[in-house]
Parts: C-alpha cells; sequence; structure tokens
C-alpha cells in the first residue's frame, strides 16, 4: 500500500473514539417464558438456556476515513443474572493479529435480549483485513462463554494524481461498450451497459475518482477507453474481428498523440492464456512492444497490470490438475516479467509505470471472501453454456455474494475491489479524508465534515468573539461589544484588586488586599 500511515494514538495509546450504546429490551421470548414456567426462578432452577451472540457491521468493505459501526445482539438472557461482554478489534484475519482496540464490562440485562453498539473511529493501519471478535459469559461461569466474529476489510482513503486522462488498452476486464458497440456482445442485459460485468468495471470508478468520463472509441474516433471484449496481447485482429490490443493502439497513435499529463494503461493476456500460450515471456513482449509505442507517441505515465490466477476461474473449474497447473505456470512467467518490464521501462525511459498488483488483489479477495462480502468463490452467479451469459440464462438473486458473474468474468462487486487497491497505488493518501495529503497532514484524525485549516487541523477557535482564541482567552464568554485585554477579559469580567467588585462597577480599583 502506497504512503500508508500508521495512526499512533491508536497503535500506542488505543486511544479510540468509542461510543457505548446501551439498547436494552425485553423480548416477547422471554414473557412466553415466563408464562411457561411461572417466574425467571423457576426457569433458572432447569437448565440455563444457551448464551448466543451476533454481530453485525455497518460496511464489509470500508474506507480508511470511515467509521466501525457494530451491534452486538445477545440473547438467552436472563434479568436475575450479570453478564460480561467483551470485544476486540484485530488487525489482519485471525485472532493473532494486533489489536487495535477492545473493551469488557459488565450488565444486567432487564430481559432475555440486550444489545450494545461501538463506533470506532481511525483504527486502520497498513492490513486491508480485519477481524472483530467479541464473547458473552455469565459472571462466575467461564464455562457459559460463547463468541461470535466478523471478517472485514479496509481500503485508505486517497486523492487522484494530477492526471488529466487515463487512456485504457486492454480486453473485457476493462471493456465498457466496445465490443458491444460492435457486434451487440454481451447481451445487455443480463450484461450492463455493455460491460462483461453485472454493473460498473473498474475503470469506470478509477475514472469518475479522476474526475474524467469514460468514452469508449475505436480506430481513428476519440474516447479513452479503447479495451474490446476478447482482445489478446497481440498485433492485429483475433479470429478476424477481435481488434487485439496492437491494433488498439495502432489506431489510436495513428490519429492521437499522448500529453505528458495523461496516463496510458495496457490489461491484457487472459485471453493468451485461455488460448493456450506456450509462454508468459510471449505476453511479456507484446506488452513492451505496445509499452514502447506510446513512449515514443508522448506518454510518461504508464499503468501495467499482472494477470489474476485465470486457473481458477470457472471455466476451468473441471479441467485436470495439470492443465490448471500449466495455465498456473504461464502466469507466474507472465507475472514475474511484467515486474521486470516495468523496472526496465522506468530505467531506460524514464517513464513513471505503476505495476498493478492484480494478482495480489485476487488472492487476497479469494482466500478471505467473507471479508470482502462473498461466500461463492468457485460458481458464477449465471449458469450458461455459451461464451457469455444471454437473458435466457438462470442468474442468482444476489450475483454480488459471487467472485464470478459468468465463468470467466468477474462481478461488479469485485471490479469495485479492484479500483480501490489501483486508488490506493496511484493515488495521494488522505488517511483521515480531509482533503489533505498525509505528508502535509499534523492531524490525520479529521472526521468527516469537520473543518480543518491547511494543517488538515481544526482552525483555531474564538467562541465569544472576542478577538482572543480559545485557547489563550482566560474569560470566556464575554459579552458582545466589550473590549478585552490581552488575556481575553473585559472590564466586566476583571476584578483587578481582587475586592469582589467587577472592574467596570468598581469605585475604587485600587483596594489594598485584606482591606
Amino acid at each position: 500500500m502506497q504512503g500508508a500511515k500508521t495512526n499512533p494514538s491508536i497503535l500506542k495509546n488505543r486511544q479510540v473514539a468509542l461510543i457505548l450504546i446501551s439498547l436494552l429490551l425485553l423480548s416477547s421470548s422471554s414473557n412466553t417464558a415466563l408464562a411457561d414456567s411461572g417466574s425467571d426462578t423457576a426457569r433458572g432452577s432447569a437448565k440455563d438456556p444457551l448464551l448466543d451472540i451476533s454481530v453485525d457491521i455497518n460496511e464489509k468493505v470500508m474506507m480508511s476515513d470511515e467509521s466501525l459501526q457494530a451491534v452486538f445482539s445477545l440473547s438467552g438472557l436472563s434479568s436475575t443474572d450479570t453478564y460480561i461482554l467483551s470485544w476486540n478489534l484485530r488487525e489482519g484475519n485471525t485472532t493473532q493479529g494486533n489489536s487495535l482496540a477492545s473493551d469488557l464490562f459488565y450488565f444486567q440485562p432487564s430481559g432475555s435480549n440486550h444489545y450494545e453498539a461501538i463506533e470506532v473511529w481511525h483504527f486502520s493501519t497498513d492490513s486491508h483485513l480485519y477481524l472483530l471478535t467479541a464473547s458473552i459469559q455469565k459472571a462466575g461461569d467461564p464455562a457459559s462463554i460463547t463468541d461470535t466474529e466478523q471478517k472485514f476489510a479496509v481500503f485508505r482513503k486517497s486523492l487522484s494524481p494530477d492526471w488529466t486522462d487515463l487512456v485504457m488498452f486492454g480486453d473485457s476486464l476493462s471493456d465498457t461498450g466496445n465490443s458491444y458497440r460492435e457486434w451487440g456482445t454481451p447481451d445487455s442485459p443480463p450484461y450492463f451497459g455493455g460491460r462483461f460485468t453485472n454493473g460498473k468495471v473498474w475503470l469506470d470508478r478509477v475514472h469518475q475518482w479522476m474526475g474524467v468520463s469514460t468514452t469508449i472509441g475505436q480506430g481513428s474516433d476519440s474516447g479513452n477507453n479503447r479495451a474490446y471484449g476478447g482482445a489478446t496481447s497481440e498485433n492485429g485482429y483475433y479470429l478476424w474481428v477481435v481488434t487485439n490490443v496492437g491494433r488498439q493502439v495502432d489506431d489510436y497513435t495513428d490519429t492521437f498523440s499522448f500529453d505528458a499529463d495523461e496516463a496510458i494503461g495496457i490489461w491484457a493476456g487472459g485471453n493468451d492464456i485461455r488460448n493456450g500460450v506456450d509462454n508468459g515471456m510471449e505476453i511479456v513482449n507484446n506488452i513492451e512492444e505496445h509499452a514502447i509505442q506510446v513512449i515514443d507517441d508522448g506518454a510518461e505515465t504508464l499503468l501495467l497490470f499482472e494477470l489474476p490466477p485465470i486457473d481458477r476461474i470457472p471455466e476451468f473449474r473441471d479441467d485436470s490438475a495439470e492443465s490448471k497447473a500449466e495455465k498456473a505456470e504461464r502466469i507466474d512467467e507472465f507475472n514475474a516479467g511484467i515486474a521486470t518490464l516495468a523496472t526496465d521501462l522506468t530505467s531506460e525511459y524514464g517513464t513513471t509505470v505503476y505495476l498493478i498488483p492484480a494478482w495480489q488483489a485476487f488472492e487476497e479477495i479469494y482466500w478471505n471472501p467473507s471479508a470482502f462480502g462473498f461466500d461463492n468463490i468457485t460458481h458464477s452467479a449465471c449458469e450458461h453454456s455459451g461464451i457469455t451469459c444471454d437473458s435466457n440464462d438462470p442468474i442468482d438473486p444476489v450475483p454480488n455474494r459471487f467472485i464470478f458473474f459468468d465463468d470467466k468474468h468477474p462481478t461488479m462487486a469485485v471490479h469495485k475491489y479492484i479500483a480501490m487497491f489501483v486508488k490506493e497505488l496511484v493515488g495521494e493518501s488522505d488517511y483521515d479524508g480531509d482533503g489533505l495529503a498525509d505528508d502535509e497532514d499534523l492531524c490525520d484524525d479529521s472526521r468527516p465534515g469537520e473543518e480543518v485549516d491547511s494543517d488538515g487541523c481544526p482552525p483555531p477557535v474564538d467562541t465569544d468573539g472576542d478577538g482572543i482564541l480559545d485557547e489563550d482567552d482566560d474569560c470566556a464568554g464575554t459579552p458582545d461589544g466589550q473590549t478585552v485585554d490581552e488575556n481575553g477579559c473585559a472590564a466586566s469580567q476583571r476584578d483587578s484588586d481582587g475586592d469582589g467588585v467587577s472592574d467596570a462597577d468598581d469605585q475604587c480599583p485600587e483596594t489594598a488586599s485584606g482591606a
């Protein structure tokens, strides 16, 4: 993560902004139990009901300038007993991670159900993954303990770079309508607006963050998105009709040149892997050719992308282990080669090159699906037998619980997280989201909507408007219109001789002490 900054008030002192709200509710189930047994005592004399605890959080994936809001729901309680509720917020996805915030407290409920809410600000570190655990037990009865947990993710807020545009060359992972405009593929719906997913792709979100529009374009047409579904990294056309990345670059540079303040992205190679390329370095060599071409045409900033683990897409789910291993090897070759290429282009041409860790991003999501809100990582939301879905294919009613929308392409939710990875890498870190970059921000714990000064801190306050800042004002609440001294005190607020009469009313302003 670029420019990451840890909040010292969290990691060192564990001082978190914490709100504990007790919401007491006497449930109908408690009333029913009393009616059946006659009293709490009678019910308690039998086997105690099993304690239960669950936790709901406001967002599965949030930004560093947002607070974690959690509600613990407790049931199976007795109003005659005292209970202990404890919770712990940890970095990472295991109970071995660093503790960032925690609390423990005793309470006696008024009924069988009880709720506690917490809010924690500015806790995130360099990690994307976090774990909130909680437990409830009857005081004095350790055997009664029961616990729960929620995994979630946090991305660092960042400011967009000073790019006037991001021109993209690639395949269906970036295509926002070029293929659809020419061939009507994919069917929309069920796909969204000519994109190979059920909503916005990552490029839509990055462009929006930059403040520019995403516009498709082919041939000599203008347009900052040249990506084409089905494209390979090669030159010319795939199957005589699909505009490969080399041709996309040729068409653009034949008509346009790049400005120094534009960024250019190239993301391709997945279809080369699917089509059985013999070596991942073949794809890298193609990308190198295209990268040099755009550099020669004026580009000074490039975005190159790793390939995600394509061997795990549903299209290959039933392939042999050997076939999957071969694809994984090609991907490893490519990712190693593209990293070297990024370094070489910077060294040889002085170009700024960002290598987007698409493989790492997908791995983090794939192996920690619940932290990102997914519960299906192997199948697709749309069940289809054709190359893509069509309007007659069955689609899960909650497609964004899947990583894959069809058997090749990720859901809109995955695209959203890819955009977050991109923004973290190319943007300037703004941990608290106050609009000031971290390396210029002296106060990294501002809350949303709070006014800050040029240092990112709350501006000085003069509550009574007497011209003396509160931190230097010895006399708060000076009446309007009264003249004050350098200490912020008006004559009506001073008693210079200490005789109990304000200077404004004192006819003898030099009364001796004790007189």
